[in-house]
């Protein structure tokens, strides 16, 4: 898990505290964002937008989806469309998502969350 550009570890590290003491921080975090699943954060990413853009409009419903907590059942059921379908674009979802991380990571920045 990142948290601006930096891992549990590391955060740990730098604060001094056990890394623990970092995932009950997370958990609370996400109790309080009323976030279930890391993929809920990205909506609170400065590239969202600019992540938004890159996709089709079929990825697009499906990152909004996922950013409101669903699964992929559940995306499946609500777009009419196979599980296989869905792992599919998310496959496609991810590797753009990482292609935009390492524009970021050529530009400096760990992580522009």
């Amino acid at each position: 898990m990142r948290a601006d550009g930096f891992l549990i570890k590391q955060i740990a590290e730098k604060l001094y505290i056990s890394e623990r003491t970092v995932t009950t921080h997370q958990e609370n975090i996400y109790k309080k964002l009323n976030i279930h699943h890391k993929a809920c954060l990205l909506k609170y990413a400065s590239y969202y937008p600019e992540f938004l853009a890159s996709l089709t409009e079929r990825e697009k419903s499906i990152v909004l989806l996922m950013t409101e907590g669903q699964g992929s059942q559940q995306i499946a059921f609500q777009l009419n469309i196979s599980i296989a379908t869905v792992y599919s674009h998310r496959k496609t979802i991810h590797k753009k998502l990482n292609l935009l991380h390492k524009k970021y990571d050529v530009l400096g920045i760990a992580d522009p969350v």
